[in-house]
Formats: structure tokens, C-alpha cells, sequence
């Protein structure tokens, strides 16, 4: 299965290693961590996310990485509502299109849906059920 927050938020091997130099850097800032605390971590990152070759791979990366130095954990959450963030965004437009069609009902049986249960859930039967809306909604972000 394709994962939607990967296709809405391809992350660069750039942007995660700013987002662990800043988070790393604001820690020892408030003297949180030490630089020697720092040097390790960075070194670490600085190293492994040369070896990223895609999207995929980025967003493992930053998982792992939050787990392995819990000093890191703010960027696997930052990314992480990133992505939901875009997702709720296709999802409102999907809604929106539905109401704009006069389909209140449908919308309002999705909202309902969202409440009850997940994203990923919800996605899934918007993505085989309103494969036109879902694509259109995506469209519409991408030129966003």
C-alpha cells in the first residue's frame, strides 16, 4: 500500500538534517545536551542521511533516528504533523468537493467516519471509493 503522507510530504535528505541540527542545537542552547552530546548525534545523522536515496527511506530514517537518540524525538513529531496536516487538507477538500456537488449527506457521513476512527481508515476508503474527488483533491494541493 502507497503511503499518503510520503506522497504528500517527500522529505529531502536536506530538510531532516536542518531539522535535527536545529532541534539539537536549541537543546544545547538550553543546555539540555552537551556539545560533545551534539557533535555525537550530528556526526551520526550527518553520515547516515548521505545513504538516503528516497522518500521512503527518508521518513524511515527519521523514525529511526527518534529512536535512537531520544534527543530527536520533536523531529520524528514535527514530520509526523506534517503529514497529518496535508492529509486533513486532502480530506477537507474531498468534503468540500461533496458539498460543492450538493452531496451533503456523503460529506456528512465522512465527517462522521473521521470522528469514529483514523486518517489512514478514512483515506483508504476515499482513495478506492471517490478515486475522481480523491486524485482531484491531491491535484489540488500539489498546486499549492
Amino acid at each position: 500500500m502507497e503511503d499518503l503522507g510520503i506522497k504528500l510530504n517527500p522529505l529531502t535528505k536536506l530538510e531532516i538534517y536542518k531539522a535535527c541540527k536545529d532541534t539539537v542545537f536549541a537543546q544545547m542552547d538550553g543546555n539540555i545536551i552537551t556539545p560533545e552530546r551534539a557533535d555525537e548525534i550530528l556526526g551520526y545523522v550527518k553520515e547516515q542521511v548521505a545513504k538516503i536515496e528516497s522518500p521512503e527511506q527518508a521518513k524511515d530514517f527519521y523514525i529511526y533516528i527518534a529512536n535512537k537518540f531520544g534527543e530527536l524525538k520533536g523531529v520524528e513529531i514535527k514530520f509526523n504533523m506534517e503529514e497529518e496536516e496535508k492529509i486533513d487538507i486532502v480530506i477537507s477538500r474531498i468534503i468540500d468537493e461533496f458539498i460543492g456537488e450538493g452531496n451533503i449527506d456523503l460529506a456528512g457521513e465522512i465527517m462522521e467516519q473521521l470522528n469514529k476512527s483514523n486518517n489512514e481508515i478514512i483515506i483508504e476508503k476515499l482513495k478506492t471509493g471517490y478515486p475522481i474527488q480523491f486524485k482531484m483533491a491531491l491535484e489540488k494541493l500539489g498546486k499549492n
